[in-house]
C-alpha cells in the first residue's frame, strides 16, 4: 500500500508540473495523478485473488497491457473502475476522463489531461526504478508528448525536480 501511495504522490506532483507546460489546470492534474490508480485499490478489495494474480503474473507490463489483462479476467479494468468512482464522487469530468483514459492515451476520447497523466505515471515509475532524469525524458513516447504539447527538453528540469524530491513522497507516508 505504501508503494501505491508513493507512486500516486509522485505521479500527482509530476502531473501538476506537466500541466503548467500544457496549459491545463494544475489542481485537476494533481488530483488525476493522485487518483489515477484508485481502481486498482477497489479491485484489490473486491477481487483480492485476481488482483494478486495480475500483480504477480503480469508484473512489468505497460499500463495499457495491464488494463487489457484486467479486462480479460474481470470484464473491466482499474481505469474504468476508477473513473466510475470519480463520477460517483462528483470529481470534475476532466479528472474522471483522465482516470479512465490515461491507460489508453491514443484513444479518441482521451483528453490532454489523460495523456499528461500517462506521461506523469511513466515519469514516476521510472524515478522509482532509479532511471536518470535525462533518460526518462528520452524514454517518453514522443507521439503522446506531442499530443500534450510538451517539449521533452523543456520538461527535463521538472523531471529532475521530481527525482530529487522523491524521498519526500516516502516521508509523507
Amino acid at each position: 500500500l505504501k508503494d501505491f501511495w508513493r507512486h500516486a504522490l509522485m505521479t500527482a506532483s509530476a502531473n501538476a508540473l506537466l500541466a503548467r507546460h500544457a496549459g491545463e489546470s494544475t489542481d485537476n492534474a494533481y488530483v488525476a495523478g493522485l487518483m489515477h490508480r484508485l481502481g486498482q485499490l477497489m479491485i484489490h478489495i473486491a477481487f483480492p485473488r485476481i488482483a494478486e494474480d495480475v500483480a504477480r503474473d503480469y508484473h512489468g507490463l505497460s499500463v495499457s497491457e495491464r488494463a487489457a489483462v484486467e479486462h480479460l479476467k474481470l470484464h473491466t479494468n482499474h481505469c474504468e473502475v476508477g473513473a466510475e468512482l470519480a463520477a460517483r464522487w462528483n470529481f470534475p469530468d476532466d479528472v474522471a476522463l483522465a482516470m479512465q483514459y490515461y491507460c489508453q492515451p491514443h484513444h479518441d476520447s482521451a483528453t490532454r489531461l489523460a495523456r499528461l497523466t500517462n506521461v506523469a505515471a511513466q515519469i514516476a515509475m521510472e524515478i522509482d526504478e532509479d532511471v536518470k532524469p535525462e533518460d526518462i525524458a528520452e524514454h517518453l513516447n514522443r507521439s503522446i508528448t506531442d499530443l500534450c504539447g510538451l517539449d521533452r527538453t523543456a520538461i527535463l528540469p521538472d523531471i529532475e525536480y521530481c527525482a530529487e524530491h522523491a524521498a519526500e513522497a516516502e516521508l509523507a507516508l
